[in-house]
């Protein structure tokens, strides 16, 4: 998988053993990130939870379960 470059990444925030920011740290650390669209879920749509997804690189945070238009939305860079 070396050489998969995705044009945009959904990310979990709070997964079992993993943190979505770290993995939105390490991803924007990459060799060839420039463009990568990361989209954050979360099920707390809280202001602390932007704040970090915010800070850890992600372009925008949707709550789940996400409806289509806000998915569409994000995806689109909006």
């Amino acid at each position: 998988m070396a050489g998969f470059r995705p044009q945009a990444v959904l990310l979990e925030l709070s997964v079992p053993r993993h943190d979505g920011r770290e993995v939105a740290r390490l991803l924007r650390e990459q060799a060839g990130a420039a463009g990568l669209l990361l989209v954050a879920l979360t099920e707390d749509g809280g202001g602390r939870h932007r704040l970090l997804a915010g800070e850890a690189g992600f372009d925008s945070v949707l709550v789940t379960p996400a409806d289509p238009e806000s998915l569409r939305r994000a995806l689109a860079g909006g």
